[in-house]
């Protein structure tokens, strides 16, 4: 099963938004008003995700997640666990274990990658669209 996920995750992906919120409330973006970013999955089970603000003073430096349970993935939905991290551009994330919830949507315009998690009160969704 894990075989025929990587295949169908396979390939890369463009940033399109990234929206957080606490307790209901939205939050602003960690990378600032513009940012960019390829998410790359690979049929041997390596993943590179690569945001960065266009703004270059911008660079946060404490921000942590916590770890969730990873639950059964299908092909179209589940949780995939990344790591230990070996690069990031948050320093309390290197070394960690990160989970991602998933959700691929397969549209006329293209294929789309929904990365979300949940964690108390706060809940992020990122939307990304499949390259090639």
């Amino acid at each position: 099963m894990k075989t025929d996920l990587l295949k169908k995750l396979a390939g890369s992906y463009v940033l399109l938004n990234t929206t957080a919120w606490n307790n209901g409330t939205e939050l602003a973006n960690p990378l600032g008003e513009n940012y960019t970013g390829i998410l790359t999955y690979t049929r041997t089970g390596w993943m590179s995700a690569n945001l960065a603000s266009i703004d270059t003073e911008f660079s946060p430096q404490n921000i942590s997640w916590p770890p969730h349970d990873a639950y059964p993935a299908t092909e179209e939905e589940g949780q995939l666990i990344h790591g230990p991290l070996t690069v990031s551009s948050l320093p309390s994330w290197r070394g960690t274990l990160q989970a991602r919830n998933y959700t691929v949507y397969k549209r006329d315009d293209g294929v789309f990658l929904r990365i979300w998690a949940y964690s108390g009160v706060f809940k992020t969704h990122i939307w990304w669209k499949r390259l090639d």
